[in-house]
């Protein structure tokens, strides 16, 4: 299995936290973090909610309040995603998203990168910051960029597709051979993911 080969310092994540309500975004912003990466099934809802609840238009809202330029990158069909983020255009919440977006491989960083220095010019990967579900894709994809990644709990795991379940099996084998050289990550994921 993958999760055997994959070089642990490529999976570790930035921080942990609960769910997406947890991260104190705020805190982050005032550190120098500018940019959100957002993935979106099982970060900010589950697999089979299609459009966003109030409480996460609120909170995106909000992070756009504060400051910050907002991307939401997916490994999800174009269909799925533009129907969440129509429902956030409807609201004013102006967000740019990518769909077939390949995490982990750099695609979406690249994406994000080139179109943010149209805004903030000098831009550097230190203050953009990935927040996902999954090891294998997020903290990887993240990671090969240079990018921070803050891993939260799956929100739903029943509703996830097969290719995701297979990546959680990867993630098993990860989270054991993390255990002995990283136990206080190992910790700090289990607390808040497993």
């Amino acid at each position: 299995m993958l999760g055997y080969f994959i070089n642990l310092k490529n999976v570790l994540p930035f921080s942990c936290y609960n769910t997406f309500d947890d991260i104190p975004l705020s805190n982050y912003y005032k550190s120098g973090k500018k940019v959100l990466i957002i993935d979106l099934d099982n970060t900010l809802v589950p697999y089979d909610e299609e459009v966003p609840n109030d409480n996460i238009k609120n909170k995106l809202k909000e992070l756009i309040e504060i400051g910050f330029i907002i991307y939401i990158a997916s490994n999800n069909h174009p269909k799925r995603v533009k129907i969440f983020c129509d429902e956030l255009d409807k609201e004013n919440i102006n967000i740019k998203w990518m769909a077939h977006s390949f995490k982990p491989f750099k695609r979406c960083y690249k994406w994000v990168n080139q179109d943010v220095k149209k805004e903030i010019p000098e831009i550097t990967p230190k203050q953009i910051l990935s927040i996902g579900d999954q090891l294998i894709t997020d903290c990887l994809g993240s990671n090969k960029s240079n990018i921070d990644c803050i891993l939260v709990r799956p929100i739903k795991k029943k509703t996830e597709k097969w290719y995701t379940k297979l990546n959680r099996m990867n993630e098993r084998i990860l989270l054991k051979r993390m255990r002995n050289k990283y136990p206080s990550i190992y910790k700090e994921i289990i607390d808040n993911h497993d």
